[in-house]
């Protein structure tokens, strides 16, 4: 690659990543959560059945020791609580307070309006070719790991 090529390659990856950490720091504005602690919340509030600390571990691919950490600041704002399993005391679920319901939605409210805004600003044959090429994009990403 010539250094004409690379410098400009540099910079178009610079665009990338200035868009891409505007939308996530526009996203969590007024929020009282991190983004690790909102990506917990979500999980909880989506999952079908009831997640320990070990199975969200494994599904945020992230050590237990953080989960920990997450569960307690989320535990300590009242966003979560944890739920003794009643088929075997040593077992502690994770449970969405209502607190901590109301807080995801008002984040979500702020974490989609960048995505809205990029929506209103593009004709809607753009944006769904938007969204397919990232989500292309993911996916290739995803199978080079």
């Amino acid at each position: 690659m010539k250094d004409k090529e690379l410098i400009a390659k540099l910079k178009d990856m610079q665009e990338l990543r200035v868009f891409a950490s505007e939308i996530l720091q526009r996203g969590f504005e007024n929020s009282i959560t991190t983004r690790q602690e909102f990506d917990l919340l979500t999980r909880l509030k989506l999952s079908k059945v009831e997640l320990t600390s070990l199975e969200l571990s494994n599904k945020m691919e992230l050590p237990k020791s953080n989960i920990s950490r997450l569960v307690n600041a989320l535990s300590k704002k009242g966003l979560i609580e944890k739920v003794k399993s009643e088929q075997d005391g040593r077992i502690y679920y994770l449970k969405l307070t209502d607190i901590g319901i109301s807080e995801l939605n008002k984040t979500y409210e702020n974490y989609l309006s960048p995505l809205f805004e990029i929506e209103n600003n593009l004709e809607e044959e753009q944006f769904n070719l938007l969204l397919n090429i990232i989500k292309e994009l993911n996916i290739n990403m995803r199978k080079e790991d």
